[in-house]
């Protein structure tokens, strides 16, 4: 491939929708130029079925890719606990990722009252979104926000987790959420809305449609012991991993 030049798309997101916070004319900017890169991309790469389908109108050049992970980072012998979370009471129901708009602040809400004698850590960045309900979140007594780590200490927060949690609106995600190889690599049981793809996780995840069925999942979850199923999460990850994602993509390339 020495001599190939070859321009390639990665479509992670729906941009213009993502952005919420611009300006409809800054949004409707980003679509035009969104439109554009995938009419002129030699390939395109999209992570959902979704953004697929939309992407094959314009670009028949267009293929599925999802997310991976480094499960070599999710190595429970060298469990590392970080200093922020070493006075966070077990046990600990966890989310990794941006707090933005897809965010269900209801849902979350809701659990946190429910499950009063749980820890709920959010990693990440909060993103502009409803500031009055983020501070009502942020005001329970059993949540922490510890903001934005760098990738390879995102591990060693999962690795402490109880549980891994996913609570997005389902009428709003597009793609399956990157952290959800991540998630499996722990092993850990994870309960999440719907999104696009799940049907991949059948028997691995939690899935719950309503919130009295979220916090069901939840309870039910917080009881697990099967080794067996943790091992087949972790098998997942593994047979996802970035690595894996990059021969996907040379063999794509080397067939154009």
């Amino acid at each position: 491939l020495k001599d190939i030049r070859c321009s390639c798309f990665d479509w992670a997101e729906d941009w213009p929708k993502y952005f919420s916070e611009l300006s409809f004319k800054r949004r409707q900017s980003i679509l035009r130029k969104e439109i554009e890169i995938i009419k002129k991309s030699d390939i395109v790469f999209t992570v959902s079925r979704v953004l697929l389908s939309r992407a094959r109108e314009i670009n028949p050049n267009s293929y599925q890719l999802l997310d991976g992970t480094l499960p070599e980072l999710f190595d429970a012998s060298v469990k590392v606990l970080p200093a922020d979370m070493r006075d966070i009471p077990k046990p600990v129901i966890g989310y990794s990722g941006t707090v933005s708009f897809r965010m269900d602040t209801k849902l979350l809400l809701e659990s946190c009252r429910v499950f009063a004698d749980c820890s709920f850590v959010f990693v990440g960045e909060v993103l502009k979104i409803n500031p009055a309900a983020v501070s009502i979140l942020k005001a329970q007594p059993n949540t922490y926000f510890l903001g934005a780590k760098e990738y390879r200490q995102i591990p060693h927060y999962l690795m402490n987790f109880d549980l891994c949690i996913i609570p997005y609106l389902e009428n709003i995600t597009v793609a399956t959420p990157t952290k959800i190889f991540d998630y499996l690599a722990t092993g850990l049981p994870v309960v999440s809305t719907p999104f696009p793809d799940s049907g991949l996780f059948q028997g691995l995840i939690y899935t719950a449609s309503t919130p009295s069925e979220f916090i069901s999942m939840i309870k039910k979850a917080l009881t697990e012991r099967d080794i067996n199923l943790s091992k087949k999460r972790i098998d997942m990850a593994l047979m996802n991993t970035w690595a894996k994602r990059a021969e996907e993509i040379m063999g794509v390339v080397r067939q154009r």
